[in-house]
């Protein structure tokens, strides 16, 4: 990463930690202590025995993605729909932010949490994999603890100003590379993740399917993460190839050409009898893969590890 990105991603940490403190003085000051306390009931990162995913997450979910309806008599309310804590700030009287701060927080409420794969690492700054959008983001700065090759992270990022950057510490998702059973699964819950942004894209009540869609997400990194601390990082390493059998959802196979042009070098496609076989080179390639094919009519029937 370029000195100048560099010192734009250390302006914008410093910027992102003064908003989230402002956040917090704000729910303190506006939010009644049962309506906060009923959200750490509703928490979807809520783990058995009163945990959570990460503490650090939670309070980034409550500021911008939890929607809250605020007292009739507190100052900030206007009888108006549900709002995040955020942007009730940011419309409230006496807010302090500037402009940037206010636009960060904004692209904060916009954005979903998500998973994410690296793609590779190089010092203290790495490379991700959306699975989401299918984009690519570059981090930078200390805020990936220890990060792996593909290894599996949860969380929200976003991208403000040219640089992109997580709003808490991002958790690892613990996956055993010997387990085929568990990255077949996985794979197919990212299937399900990219074809059902495909019909998001379509909706009328977009803002809605959003929110159910990440609670879904939400649920699904409870469950790898239940039973494991949350420090705990993933396994995956990048020399296990992964092999991916498709079977036709509806007729004949789709040309999936285009999709696998963006792969060159990473996955190899061949098909017959009505089944696509892509060969990846890791794990990020085959989310990746995933995510182009999303919309088409193909089941992912069946996963390989190399080796």
């Amino acid at each position: 990463m370029s000195a100048d990105k560099t010192g734009k991603f250390g302006k914008l940490q410093g910027i992102l930690k003064s908003a989230m403190h402002s956040l917090s003085e704000y729910c303190t000051e506006h939010l009644p202590r049962e309506e906060r306390q009923n959200a750490r009931k509703i928490f979807p990162g809520r783990l058995p025995h009163e945990r959570f995913i990460d503490r650090d997450i939670f309070h980034a979910w409550l500021y911008f993605r939890h929607k809250i309806t605020f007292p009739a008599g507190d100052e900030t309310a206007d009888g108006s729909s549900p709002s995040s804590v955020g942007r009730r700030y940011l419309t409230g009287p006496g807010t302090r932010a500037d402009a940037r701060q206010k636009a960060l927080i904004l692209k904060a409420c916009e954005t979903p949490f998500r998973f994410f794969t690296v793609l590779h690492t190089e010092g203290e700054s790495c490379q991700i994999v959306d699975t989401w959008t299918g984009g690519i983001l570059n981090i930078a700065g200390g805020q990936m603890r220890i990060s792996r090759s593909h290894e599996v992270l949860f969380g929200q990022a976003l991208t403000f100003d040219d640089v992109s950057l997580f709003t808490h510490r991002p958790v690892a998702i613990p996956l055993d590379p010997r387990n085929e059973e568990q990255i077949a699964g996985f794979l197919r819950n990212m299937h399900r993740l990219a074809n059902s942004v495909a019909m998001l894209e379509q909706a009328q009540d977009r803002e809605n399917q959003k929110i159910i869609l990440e609670n879904q997400l939400f649920m699904l990194a409870r469950q790898y993460l239940s039973g494991h601390g949350s420090d705990k990082a993933g396994q995956f390493t990048p020399a296990a190839g992964l092999e991916l059998i498709f079977e036709a959802g509806e007729g004949r196979l789709p040309d999936v050409n285009d999709a696998g042009a963006w792969f060159s070098g990473h996955v190899t496609l061949k098909s017959g009898n009505d089944q696509l076989l892509a060969q990846c080179d890791s794990l990020s390639s085959a989310i990746r893969f995933i995510h182009a094919l999303r919309g088409m009519p193909l089941r992912l029937a069946g996963v390989r590890i190399a080796g």
